[in-house]
């Protein structure tokens, strides 16, 4: 996918966005909820900008799932 959110998503982005959660959530238990949370934000911009692209239902439903998830560590 390219920065402007055209182009398709496939499975490969769904996995960087759930690694780079899983990178944010450690140093969230580590650090604190504040050593991260512009790097979420920035992180919740790049997904949501995802939605434009094309995807199959499959990727569409883990990207809704990762995009929750950021959510709920923004949060």
């Amino acid at each position: 996918m390219d920065a402007e959110g055209v182009g398709r998503v496939g499975a490969f982005d769904v996995r960087r966005v759930d690694e780079t959660i899983e990178r944010l959530r450690a140093a969230d238990y580590r650090f604190g909820g504040g050593a991260c949370c512009e790097a979420v934000l920035a992180e919740l911009r790049t997904a949501h900008r995802m939605f434009a692209a094309g995807a199959t239902d499959s990727v569409r439903t883990r990207l809704c799932g990762a995009v929750a998830d950021l959510h709920n560590l923004a949060g």
